[in-house]
């Protein structure tokens, strides 16, 4: 189990790395580090939280976290394409990286 566990996270950190890379192309030291700020704050935030109140509600706030999330992500995407005419997602097909591009 912590097997998985450490491949997960080694998955997602190199994820939001690489889109962090493709988001703020050239301004990648800044993007960073303002991301690592926010992920120790949310680690900060789960660790005062999470001895104050029950694990129900516990749970909840992360669900609405999560959604907020993912709406945060869709926009950025559609800010994206509508700024390059590309979604900053990036596919892998046989060894080669390709994006997903408008297709006209």
């Amino acid at each position: 189990s912590s097997g998985i566990n450490a491949e997960y996270g080694a998955v997602w950190q190199t994820q939001i790395n690489a889109f962090y890379g493709v988001i703020f192309p050239g301004q990648e030291e800044p993007a960073f580090s303002n991301y690592r700020l926010w992920e120790s704050l949310g680690f900060l935030a789960s660790y005062l939280i999470g001895n104050n109140v029950e694990l129900s509600l516990f749970m909840y706030i992360l669900v609405v976290w999560l959604a907020a999330s993912f709406l945060g992500y869709i926009i950025i995407e559609i800010l994206e394409y509508q700024r390059t005419g590309h979604f900053s997602i990036y596919f892998c097909n046989g060894g080669k990286t390709v994006s997903v591009e408008q297709n006209e």
